[in-house]
């Protein structure tokens, strides 16, 4: 869990990225007083802005050797309100190492940060290595200074965030089943949310190649949809359980899978879906946990729904109804055509000019030919032959309607304009009313069980309150929330936007 859980690597910050590498502009700013001025007190001790400048300057330097663009405006002012919550959560950690008696070794600290500098100035030249410190206001003597001191902040704060992860290994529970929030007068606890979490970051990424966003705004509009889904669940098992509807063994095998079935395109092994599953602070016993809680959930909305269906009531004279008024479905005639398909009206009626006149499939071919690869044309191809229902029913009423060896003007379906060409027809007839009965009503059953699915499912969670933090930190971030209050933590942090 170590590599997710400390949060003072530079490479984080990385990822506030816009465009533009400006460096800080100076404007009748005194060097001195700026790096005197108190960011934050901690523990009746001040926290000086010469440690965020000297910080801002390691920033600069790791976007420049990593060919990263400087971010300006409001990806700027997050970064530096990052890096500023960072720099307090790095102090409480440490100070709790401090007084629980822990020790570094200070030569080796020493020695790493000097190698660390020789390689900056390496990577980035020195020229701009001296250029990025005087931009922010410091000194090699002071980064170097700053340097030593800040790895052994780090030093220290790891040895606060290992036991952390010692003691969270040693008892999960007292933070997974920790209230991280309310649904009505049921708490959603700290391991039903990382769970749903770290799907929802699964899914994000399936569906856009790419991590999540975690902004505030991003975060509030996914915990609502977390607890939405925590609410679904939660109200499809009871809801089960209120009407005596069984959830069978199937069901809540198939619902396993097909959750089990996500991970699989994600993760190469398990080792890899361990790692994940450590940066929500989740255990694959854990993790499995939730998930046959989500899976009964999702097993108890196929069971409604199976329900629904089932009982059902469609009448004879419902669907012999609906027989008279969609006979054409279920007409055996084939017709036989070409279309031209696009999304654009005066294409289609420049197309229908040119073919309106032709009446053989040889001419209509040619035409077919000369737009199949024009830009702006969907399609453009010979159909075959085909009965009323293979088409969306436009279409399907347009080709049946025409005669043989005729243009149709351009008909607007779902998909585009299509120029249609009837070559060929193949007579047919109608399917009794008693031959396709039973179609009819399984159906007529299947679209009123869908509705009646619908309505439940609006109703079990019609009027649910949400009791949802403005923010949910994690385990991590509550632990040095709780060190800030004891060690009376005050926060300046308007300074460091200047």
């Amino acid at each position: 869990m170590k590599k997710y859980i400390k949060i003072f690597f530079v490479a984080v910050l990385l990822l506030f990225i816009t465009t533009g590498f400006t460096g800080c502009i100076l404007i009748n700013v005194n060097p001195e007083r700026d790096n005197a001025e108190v960011i934050a007190t901690i523990d009746g001790k001040d926290i000086k802005k010469s440690e965020f400048n000297n910080y801002m300057a390691l920033v600069q330097m790791n976007y420049e050797s990593g060919d990263q663009q400087w971010p300006t405006g409001s990806s700027l002012k997050t970064l530096k309100d990052n890096l500023y919550q960072s720099i307090l959560q790095q102090h409480v950690f440490a100070l709790k190492a401090e007084k629980d008696g822990e020790k570094v070794d200070e030569e080796k600290i020493k020695k790493d940060a000097e190698e660390s500098i020789t390689n900056l100035q390496e990577e980035v030249g020195e020229d701009l290595y001296e250029k990025i410190l005087t931009d922010n206001y410091s000194t090699p003597d002071q980064f170097k200074e700053w340097m030593i001191e800040n790895n052994k902040l780090e030093e220290l704060a790891s040895k606060t965030t290992d036991k952390f992860e010692e003691d969270f290994k040693k008892d999960p529970s007292k933070i997974l089943d920790k209230a991280v929030g309310k649904i009505n007068d049921t708490d959603v606890t700290r391991g039903e949310y990382e769970y749903f979490l770290s799907n929802e970051a699964i899914n994000y990424y399936m569906s856009n190649q790419q991590a999540m966003p975690t902004d505030k705004e991003s975060m509030e509009e996914t915990n609502k949809t977390i607890f939405e889904n925590i609410d679904k669940v939660n109200a499809n098992v009871k809801y089960c359980e209120d009407n005596k509807i069984d959830i069978s063994d199937e069901e809540l095998k198939s619902a396993k899978e097909s959750l089990e079935q996500q991970n699989s395109y994600l993760f190469q092994d398990d080792s890899q879906k361990d790692q994940f599953l450590e940066s929500y602070f989740l255990t694959t016993k854990d993790y499995d946990k939730y998930q046959e809680f989500q899976a009964k959930g999702d097993a108890a909305e196929t069971a409604i729904q199976d329900n629904c269906e089932k009982n059902a009531q469609v009448s004879d004279e419902e669907a012999e109804k609906y027989y008279n008024d969609n006979s054409s479905k279920y007409d055996t005639t084939e017709v036989s055509a070409m279309h031209i398909l696009t999304k654009d009206k005066d294409a289609a009626d420049q197309i229908y000019d040119e073919a309106k006149d032709i009446t053989t499939k040889e001419d209509f071919q040619k035409l077919v030919d000369k737009y199949k690869d024009v830009d702006g044309i969907e399609e453009a191809t010979d159909l075959g032959s085909f009965d009323y229902g293979t088409m969306v029913p436009e279409f399907s009423d347009a080709a049946f309607k025409a005669d043989t060896n005729t243009v149709v003007a351009p008909v607007e379906t779902e998909f585009g304009y299509h120029v249609i060409y009837v070559y060929d027809k193949k007579p047919g007839e109608v399917k009794k009313f008693s031959e396709v009965k039973d179609e009819i009503l399984t159906q007529l059953k299947q679209e009123k069980g869908q509705e009646d699915f619908d309505k439940i499912e609006e109703d079990i969670t019609k009027g649910a309150k949400y009791d949802i933090p403005d923010e949910i930190e994690t385990p991590l971030e509550e632990y040095a929330t709780s060190l800030e209050n004891e060690y009376k933590v005050q926060k300046y942090e308007d300074r460091i936007r200047a």
